[in-house]
């Protein structure tokens, strides 16, 4: 996956200087806030269904949730800006924390008391893989557990310098 995004990023880079134009990417965290991600989203619709959400044990990477309207206001603000141009920028939200404090909020958002069920990782991969397998959850995969103690950040200082990127914390909006 990530060899496919560098390779794409090289095409991009490419083929816009040979039609001589520029190029700005952005390469964000988890995204979240349209209501359509499959982050807080998921999360929160399993936190629904089952009032319980299940984490595998020693999985509890870092996270840096970016809220849409954040993402939205870097593109507004790169389009002519010239040091911008023809550069790539991994942009996070304005917060690290561990996933389970993200679940936690999540509950919390939705006026709930945070009940988390620690599962043995391997059984937390069985049922993932059996999960994929429902209508709605293709998306599933094993793999997902392990960078679930990934930490999965961006370091926000050149977008910051460049253009003023200044991303809020981790706020998940109200049910």
């Amino acid at each position: 996956f990530v060899a496919d995004q560098r390779e794409a990023e090289e095409v991009l880079a490419r083929e816009s200087a040979r039609l001589g134009i520029h190029w700005t990417l952005f390469r964000p965290t988890m995204i979240y806030g349209a209501g359509g991600d499959q982050n807080v989203t998921f999360i929160r619709n399993s936190i629904r269904r089952f009032h319980v959400f299940p984490l595998p044990l020693g999985r509890s990477g870092l996270r840096q949730p970016v809220h849409v309207a954040d993402l939205a206001l870097a593109c507004t603000r790169v389009l002519e800006n010239e040091t911008t141009f023809d550069r790539a920028y991994n942009l996070g939200g304005g917060e690290v924390l561990p996933y389970s404090d993200m679940v936690r909020r999540i509950f919390r958002a939705d006026g709930h008391s945070p009940k988390l069920l620690p599962i043995p990782a391997p059984l937390f991969r069985l049922l993932v893989k059996l999960a994929s397998r429902l209508p709605g959850l293709a998306y599933l995969r094993p793999e997902m557990v392990d960078r679930m103690r990934d930490d999965l950040v961006a370091d926000n200082t050149d977008a910051a310098r460049d253009f003023g990127y200044s991303p809020r914390g981790f706020e998940p909006p109200p049910a």
